[in-house]
């Protein structure tokens, strides 16, 4: 963001107030991740965090409260996004738990001589 003009930093600036603006405090938010403050980062936290916990979840609240997780939005964000969708994890898991079940007999390992 620092290697912005000063046209487009100010317009940066404007955009993480205005997505700020009903934090209780926003300036304890940014300090403890200050990645929040390039407004395509925390645009896409916001909207990870309301995906990830539902319409009626306040993004800003629960970023205040654990600000840490903007940094798991942020690694969320870089997967595909059927790696993390619950039904592509179900079938794949149950998949999974279907193996484990058929292979519950006993396994002998040798002693090693």
């Amino acid at each position: 963001m620092l290697l912005l003009d000063l046209e487009h930093f100010q317009e940066a600036v404007l955009q993480v107030q205005t997505l700020l603006s009903s934090a209780a405090d926003p300036s304890a938010l940014l300090n403890a991740a200050p990645m929040l403050l390039d407004p395509q980062v925390l645009t896409s936290v916001l909207d990870e965090m309301q995906r990830l916990f539902g319409a009626t979840a306040q993004p800003l609240v629960l970023l205040q409260w654990t600000p840490g997780l903007a940094y798991s939005c942020q690694s969320l964000e870089s997967q595909a996004r059927g790696d993390r969708d619950a039904a592509y994890l179900g079938g794949i898991f149950s998949v999974g738990q279907q193996g484990v079940q058929d292979s519950n007999a006993e396994v002998h390992v040798p002693a090693n001589q």
